[in-house]
């Protein structure tokens, strides 16, 4: 399995606040049949953790858990705010992508009905591809899943989080998910 969106890194952002909780993670990530994790630190117009230290990080968690025998394979990328995602800005973007094309973005909860078509517009400038993470969590794909359906005709992604496919049975977010 391969995790693309996940807050590995320590002391980067809502992540892991050390090293020894990244590990940990890690170690949980691999007993639950990952091989493979994107790490995706936040990255906005106001919040862009220097792309040295992104690596920095990454070098020195593969070298850990190379000593501690945890076999997991990293590889960094961002999850791209809207705002900044919308800028569409091609050399602000390609630092932060997944492989050549894909950029991970952030659903906020509130996204307007704009939202979608504004990024998808704004990376197809800069032939950039949108994977839009936890779309469930927005009420206005909560009410209506299918206003996606568009988006993904056109080869955008969409990416569900864990917890929302295992939440409540009866919540907006777990149908949303499924």
């Amino acid at each position: 399995m391969i995790d693309t969106h996940c807050h590995l890194l320590p002391g980067i952002d809502d992540g892991p606040a050390n090293e020894a909780d990244a590990i940990e993670l890690a170690r949980r990530l691999v007993e639950q049949g990952v091989r493979r994790v994107v790490c995706t630190p936040h990255v906005s117009r106001h919040r862009r953790p220097p792309e040295e230290l992104v690596r920095s990080r990454l070098e020195h968690l593969v070298q850990s858990l190379r000593v501690l025998g945890v076999e997991l394979d990293l590889d960094t990328a961002g999850e791209v705010s809207g705002g900044f995602a919308q800028e569409g800005e091609a050399q602000a973007l390609l630092p932060w992508r997944i492989g050549e094309r894909h950029v991970l973005v952030e659903v906020a909860r509130d996204a307007g009905p704009s939202f979608f078509d504004h990024v998808a517009t704004a990376l197809e400038r800069a032939e950039l591809t949108p994977v839009f993470a936890h779309p469930e969590r927005s009420s206005l794909v909560r009410r209506d899943v299918r206003m996606l359906d568009s988006l993904r005709a056109t080869g955008a992604v969409v990416q569900v989080v864990a917890p929302s496919l295992g939440s409540s049975s009866g919540s907006d977010v777990y149908r949303a998910a499924w």
